[in-house]
C-alpha cells in the first residue's frame, strides 16, 4: 500500500492522499483492537488514541494530518491536488509508520520493509 501511495503522489495525488488516510486508520483500528469487520465511524479514532494514552502527542497530530488531508482529497473536489499537497500527507504518515513498527511492533521483517519504502 504504502509503494502504491508514493507512486501515485504526482499523477494521482488525491488517490496518494485518500490512501494515506486508509492506512493510517487501519493501524488507528490496529492499536486500539478495533480491526474488526464491523464498520465504525473513523472520525475520532485518533483522539481515542490520545486521551487512552495509545500513541504519544506528535504521533497523534499525525494521525490527525493524515486524516485532514483524507478530508481535503475526499471532500474537496473543487480543489485541485497536486503532489506538493501530498508530500506533507505522506511525512505525517511516515513518522506514524516509523513510530509503529519501532514501539509497537517489533518484527525485524516488517521494521526492515518500512524502513526501504521511506527512507
Amino acid at each position: 500500500l504504502i509503494e502504491v501511495i508514493v507512486q501515485y503522489r504526482k499523477a494521482r495525488p488525491r488517490a496518494a492522499i485518500l490512501l494515506a488516510r486508509q492506512c493510517a486508520e487501519l493501524l488507528a483500528r490496529m492499536i486500539l483492537g478495533d480491526a474488526s469487520s464491523k464498520p465504525r465511524p473513523a472520525e475520532g479514532l485518533e483522539e481515542e488514541l490520545q486521551r487512552k494514552g495509545q500513541v504519544p502527542p506528535g504521533i497523534a497530530i499525525s494521525f490527525i494530518n493524515v486524516r485532514d488531508f483524507g478530508n481535503v482529497g475526499s471532500h474537496a473536489t473543487a480543489a485541485v491536488l497536486s503532489a506538493q499537497d501530498v508530500a506533507p500527507c505522506l511525512i505525517s504518515l511516515e513518522a506514524i509508520l516509523r513510530w509503529y513498527f519501532e514501539v509497537v511492533d517489533t518484527q525485524p521483517a516488517m521494521r526492515e520493509q518500512v524502513r526501504r519504502l521511506v527512507s
